[in-house]
């Protein structure tokens, strides 16, 4: 189960990766949006212009969450601004999502559950594609997988180390994309409705 995953991951890094330095289509509409958004933010930050920074980060809301657009400015810092390492800021999603599948695979059924479940959805083209482009929808999916992979813990809400993960992954989902908490809400329902305490007998 655990070396599916890690194989499959690895070869979606490596496929993603090639197709990142072949790919010399121009980005457009949201992907060219989420662009000029981390690019703006970058060159406010390198100038020491925190102000500004603030500013487009806020202004940014009007439009769309910006999480995707926040997280290729450490690469931009390492490698120059350019689409090429924009795109490469999706990398991390997708051992982010191998992980997550594994270990709620692993949870609900089996470990071998698990492996499939990673290495099928690293396989998926749709998935595969995109995680080659500047969109929001690689990080998406991880943080939605890895909220449910913490949700499906015993006594998750109870133990302050888990209620604090949730509470971040929720956090970064909302800055993924403001409908965030719709994807997880039939889930969660259900394991609330599991959650709640027992009565003892009476």
């Amino acid at each position: 189960g655990a070396w599916l995953a890690a194989a499959t991951c690895s070869a979606a890094c490596l496929v993603s990766l090639r197709g990142v330095l072949l790919d010399a289509a121009a980005p457009s509409f949201d992907e060219a949006w989420y662009l000029e958004t981390s690019f703006k933010l970058w060159h406010a930050l390198a100038e020491g212009r925190l102000l500004d920074l603030a500013g487009e980060y806020s202004a940014a809301f009007r439009f769309k969450a910006p999480l995707v657009s926040v997280l290729p400015l450490p690469l931009y810092a390492l490698l120059g601004p350019s689409y090429d390492a924009a795109v490469l800021s999706n990398l991390p999603a997708l051992p982010l999502l191998a992980l997550a599948l594994y270990g709620l695979g692993r949870r609900l059924f089996s470990e071998t559950a698990g492996g499939l479940a990673a290495a099928l959805a690293l396989a998926f083209p749709l998935g595969a594609s995109l995680s080659r482009q500047f969109f929001v929808e690689s990080w998406l999916t991880a943080l939605t997988a890895a909220f449910l992979w913490r949700w499906a813990e015993p006594d998750c809400l109870r133990r302050p180390a888990e209620a604090a993960r949730l509470g971040g992954l929720l956090g970064l989902g909302l800055l993924s994309k403001v409908t965030f908490p719709l994807q997880l809400a039939g889930p969660v329902a259900l394991g609330l409705r599991d959650k709640r305490p027992q009565e003892g007998p009476v």
